[in-house]
């Protein structure tokens, strides 16, 4: 009896047109080199020369999808994803969640450091009595920013 397998990768949901992508192995492991979604399908064919009748079997299975997602960046890693800043716009009280063990500096249009502040947890308050207008808060930590743009009515 002979066992044989091969792989294929597919950009569409679909067990038909896709690329060879491996070869006689019962195990594939797909490359995570590119960005995005691909779908993955192995065609077994078994033959069995001693069989009566038909010494073929071809079996195709069911499509995988394995989706790649780009790595953050140094900064992204450092600053949690769910960072919030609210309201926003704000009048005089802003609240930042989701980002702690850091330094909030706010910049003003004119490119001025207006604000200094230590966020020590990850539920802060700031209060900011400058006049209306768009800020850039800056997030520092470890030698990396994150700048959000909040705008002051």
């Amino acid at each position: 009896m002979l066992v044989f397998y091969q792989w294929y990768s597919n950009t569409t949901n679909s067990t038909g047109g896709g690329t060879a992508a491996g070869t006689n192995s019962n195990t594939y492991t797909p490359s995570t080199a590119t960005i995005g979604t691909m779908y993955y399908y192995v065609v077994v064919t078994n033959t069995n020369n001693d069989a009566t009748g038909e010494t073929t079997a071809v079996a195709t299975s069911v499509t995988a999808a394995v989706t790649v997602s780009p790595q953050p960046t140094s900064a992204d890693a450092l600053f949690a994803i769910d960072l919030k800043i609210y309201p926003n716009p704000f009048a005089d009280e802003v609240r930042i969640t989701g980002v702690s063990s850091s330094t909030l500096r706010v910049v003003n249009s004119a490119g001025a450091t207006v604000h200094i502040q230590i966020i020590e947890s990850d539920d802060e308050t700031v209060r900011l009595g400058q006049p209306a207008g768009a800020y850039l808060f800056v997030f520092e930590k470890e030698g990396k920013s994150k700048t959000v743009v909040v705008i002051k009515e």
